[in-house]
């Protein structure tokens, strides 16, 4: 008997395409499931709960992308009692947080750039110290980053300071705050898939390349095209070592059945980036990457998530 898995759309209409393209492709791909779609643009909510007492929904799966809707549908689903696969609201809150979370990966050791935060209100009022600051702490170039969601919009390289005034006026009409971080001169780009609740494996890690900025990654069709490289140019015990902060940041953000780590090797040091508790699987995409030369597919990986939330007596 096939699993029901709900999925949710919610979020960004302009990510609508995208998501659809991922539930098309796991309607094609997970064959032990039935999947179901729920868009809770258009209040799909009590339909879902409503499916969902009745027994015609076993899991659900958030397929919910874009800006500011972070641990919102998690928390809808736990006030309900639905179980479902990824991180709790707790873990998406934190996790989705790239300066919290990045203070909890260096006081666990785990090597970040070096970086600060800006909130909006002290930014009004300390402007020319925080110019200072910069100068003197993280010189130019450096990386200009939205501090909420863990993709790669709302990142900027900033060149000087008439470009960083102009980036933080954009970044402040939706946002509280922002983060300056240390541009690394970047020879890999490097992600690790960790997946499990209970039985936790870690994937091999996938190098890769982007084309372009990473905000022309993020907003070109084009550039979010990627070069897989042999991660053989780094050493093993580098590899077991991104392998264990990946497993690391997993149990720190204290993320559930799936999370993708994010670095950067710069030739000499790896420096972890972010933590996505939330990764798309979608054909061709990193994570899905990881899960077949892991030896799996994405079925195979989703039923080992099902398997292991029995195996902790259900849900």
């Amino acid at each position: 008997m096939k699993i029901n898995l709900g999925v949710i759309f919610y979020g960004n209409e302009g990510q609508y395409a995208i998501n659809l393209q991922q539930v098309d492709f796991w309607q094609k791909e997970l064959s032990d499931f039935n999947v179901f779609v729920y868009d809770f643009n258009k209040n799909d909510h009590s339909r879902l709960l409503e499916d969902f007492q009745n027994k015609k929904i076993d899991i659900v799966v958030k397929n919910s992308y874009g800006r500011a809707n972070e641990s919102k549908i998690e928390s809808w689903l736990e006030l309900n009692g639905i179980p479902f696969f990824g991180s709790d609201s707790l873990a998406t809150t934190i996790g989705t947080n790239k300066f919290l979370s990045k203070e909890l990966f260096a006081a666990a050791g785990i090597k970040v750039p070096p970086h600060f935060y800006i909130d909006k209100f002290t930014w009004a009022s300390q402007k020319e110290k925080y110019l200072n600051d910069v100068d003197f702490q993280i010189g130019y170039p450096f990386m200009l980053k939205e501090c909420g969601g863990t993709d790669s919009r709302g990142i900027y390289e900033i060149a000087d300071k008439s470009d960083w005034l102009k980036r933080v006026d954009d970044l402040l009409v939706n946002g509280l705050g922002f983060i300056i971080e240390k541009k690394v001169d970047v020879k890999l780009e490097i992600t690790c898939l960790v997946g499990g609740r209970k039985n936790i494996f870690v994937c091999d890690p996938v190098g890769f390349e982007h084309f372009g900025t990473p905000e022309e990654a993020a907003n070109k069709k084009d550039n979010l095209k990627v070069v897989i490289k042999e991660i053989s140019v780094l050493e093993e015990k580098m590899v077991d070592f991104i392998k264990h902060q990946s497993l690391l940041a997993h149990e720190i953000l204290k993320c559930r059945d799936f999370s993708r780590a994010d670095f950067l090797y710069d030739g000499k040091d790896v420096y972890m980036i972010e933590v996505d508790v939330h990764p798309g699987f979608r054909a061709g995409n990193l994570a899905t990457i990881s899960i077949e030369k892991s030896g799996l597919n994405l079925n195979s990986f989703f039923i080992f998530l099902y398997r292991d939330h029995i195996e902790q007596g259900g849900f």
